[in-house]
């Protein structure tokens, strides 16, 4: 009896597991009864990640960037004028906000678009072939653009200066110190994408 039961609930998962391999596939054909795949559906695929691109790189960076204003307008000042710097716990809160932004956006588009969210990342992997240069072109300015209007919006929501979500260095680090810092960053987090 007990093998029996198995050959049903084996049988029942298998024909599931067909019948889902196929529509899979059938989502996957061409409509036009060829093997390529047709312009303008190709066009509608660009269009569509661009989309996912814009709105993902337009959450990820008003919530970046609200959270950022919020946590440098309610810091203390004192510690700002004493030390010169922002104190470690609005730098890490900063840094939380930023994180769990990026987290929520990547994880919500990544179906869609990749989850991308920076044309450096895009170029990065256009030149390594890991992404159609014709697609780099859907999505560079799509994230530019994103990154446009989150920043105008968070400008008109919130009454304090957006400057305040500016990057800025240390008055012990130098210029070239902080481009080599970035560059550092910036290959690191390419590298790992692409």
């Amino acid at each position: 009896m007990a093998s029996n039961g198995n050959a049903v609930r084996m049988s029942a998962w298998d024909s599931e597991h067909k019948s889902s391999t196929f529509r899979r596939n059938l989502m996957h054909r061409p409509q036009n009864g060829s093997d390529k795949e047709s312009t303008g559906s190709k066009l509608r695929g660009h269009f569509v990640a661009a989309s996912g691109e814009f709105v993902g790189t337009f959450l990820f960076l008003f919530f970046a960037f609200a959270w950022h204003q919020t946590a440098a307008t309610q810091a203390n000042p004192v510690d700002a004028v004493k030390n010169g710097y922002t104190s470690a716990e609005t730098v890490m809160f900063i840094s939380i906000g930023y994180g769990f932004s990026l987290l929520v956006s990547a994880w919500s588009f990544y179906r869609i678009s990749g989850g991308l969210f920076n044309p450096a990342v895009v170029l990065g992997m256009v030149l390594t072939g890991s992404l159609p240069a014709v697609r780099g072109l859907f999505l560079f300015p799509a994230e530019i653009i994103g990154a446009i209007a989150a920043s105008a919006v968070v400008s008109g929501l919130f009454p304090n200066d957006i400057a305040t979500v500016n990057t800025t260095l240390s008055a012990n680090t130098s210029v070239v110190r902080g481009v080599f810092i970035g560059w550092f960053l910036l290959i690191h987090e390419v590298s790992i994408l692409c």
